[in-house]
């Protein structure tokens, strides 16, 4: 009922759409944006309260930030809950192409789509990866913050619960990514060009006893 709830608020402008998956609709939003910091959400997700406000305050400390993230709760069919977490910290070369896609909720700029230019942002899984390559070679900077911020419901007409769908857009961004080598061939490394080539589909997060540590706090009874 995401449409429904989301024409309630008096100040929301919604835009029927008739695109080919999630990330072209989110390159329409982009253009439409009146601001130059814009967060994305899907129709399974809903923010921890002021989500928002808790990155874009992290990225003002910082003029040349242009990306914060986040990690993800994860409510499963069954109703376990998991904590999908992206290695916190400040975000290097290294850390875009070793760590796969993106986490769970993400702030950028507007402006820095418009430098890379939104074709080369076109693909599913590798949005983030081309933005952050953008960023983070021109001066930019990126972070995570340790903490869950967004909440993800998994159900029977999730995209990512399509195992299809997975396998189709796995093939596109195995295109996409040479394409990607091949443009920062003169930037990157060619150790760093050779794994871009092979850019894993999975998200890597922090190391197994730093997941645990952070699983039992979070969901420690909060006095």
């Amino acid at each position: 009922d995401t449409l429904s709830i989301v024409r309630d608020y008096p100040t929301a402008r919604v835009v029927p759409l008739v695109t080919r998956g999630a990330i072209p609709a989110i390159g329409v939003g982009i253009d439409m944006a009146r601001n130059d910091w814009i967060v994305v959400a899907f129709t399974s997700d809903w923010f921890e309260p002021e989500a928002a406000s808790i990155l874009l305050d992290s990225a003002l400390r910082d003029p040349r930030i242009s990306f914060g993230g986040a990690g993800t709760i994860i409510h499963e069919t069954t109703g376990q809950r998991r904590l999908k977490l992206p290695a916190p910290g400040w975000l290097t070369v290294d850390d875009v192409i070793d760590g796969g896609q993106r986490p769970g909720i993400t702030l950028f700029r507007k402006s820095v789509t418009q430098d890379v230019g939104w074709l080369l942002l076109h693909e599913d899984g590798m949005f983030y990866a081309t933005y952050l390559l953008h960023t983070l070679t021109h001066g930019g900077r990126a972070r995570y913050l340790a903490r869950p911020l967004i909440n993800f419901r998994r159900h029977g007409g999730s995209i990512s619960g399509s195992a299809a769908h997975t396998r189709t857009v796995h093939a596109e961004n195995q295109a996409h990514q040479q394409t990607l080598a091949a443009q920062y061939a003169g930037v990157l490394t060619p150790g760093q060009c050779e794994r871009l080539r092979h850019l894993p589909t999975g998200q890597e997060r922090v190391g197994r006893r730093a997941r645990r540590r952070v699983a039992r706090w979070w969901y420690a009874p909060k006095h």
